[in-house]
């Protein structure tokens, strides 16, 4: 089964993506924080990231460029 990875701090945003996801099959790993994004995706090593570029602690575009340099 392939995990999504899905970043965003507003939860009935989140839970709606993951119901969509979950529904055709995929497993769901979500993270509120900006801060944890980047660990997460190394931990969770995800087939596909789902990133929300407005995030407390740190937005979503300093995300993506910290995990292209890993």
């Amino acid at each position: 089964m392939d995990k999504i990875l899905v970043i965003e701090d507003e939860s009935n945003i989140f839970e709606l993506i993951k119901f969509n996801l979950e529904s055709n099959g995929y497993e769901v790993v979500g993270i509120g924080d900006g801060a944890l994004a980047v660990e997460a995706v190394l931990t969770e090593k995800p087939r596909l990231v789902i990133l929300d570029l407005m995030l407390p602690n740190k937005d979503g575009i300093s995300i993506c460029r910290e995990i292209r340099e890993t």
